[in-house]
């Protein structure tokens, strides 16, 4: 409606052309260029010799617990008056429980982190 009422015209599609590039009519013909395109990039022959990837320290990737200042700085950057996710819980109820958010979230995270499983409130396994 706000479209409609701003006079903005959005293309919601832009139309196909071919290799010579002449605008293509019908959806067949447009359905059949796109199996071309997809076929000459994706099949195409291994390179000769491929790449070797050295292991390194260099990142310095912390893999152990999540601490209370990553779930705090977390939580900070959720975006406020948003809808809620699967679990029905708005971003601002999560900002507003302070210190119990934190510590319940602290402890969820970790243990899925452990356990590298979830469960839904059911009891059935999500992961």
């Amino acid at each position: 409606m706000t479209r409609r009422l701003s006079r903005r015209v959005q293309i919601t599609c832009r139309p196909v052309r071919n290799e010579v590039g002449v605008f293509l009519r019908t959806v067949e013909e447009e359905m059949l260029r796109w199996r071309e395109q997809f076929q000459v990039v994706l099949n195409h022959e291994e390179p000769p010799k491929p790449c070797e990837v050295q292991p390194s320290d260099e990142l310095n990737i912390r893999t152990g617990h999540i601490t209370r200042d990553e779930i705090k700085s977390s939580i900070k950057n959720l975006k406020n008056r948003k809808a809620p996710g699967c679990d029905n819980i708005p971003p601002d109820a999560i900002k507003a429980g302070g210190d119990t958010s934190d510590k319940v979230l602290l402890n969820l995270c970790n243990r899925i982190w452990s356990e590298e499983t979830m469960y839904h409130r059911s009891g059935r396994r999500v992961c």
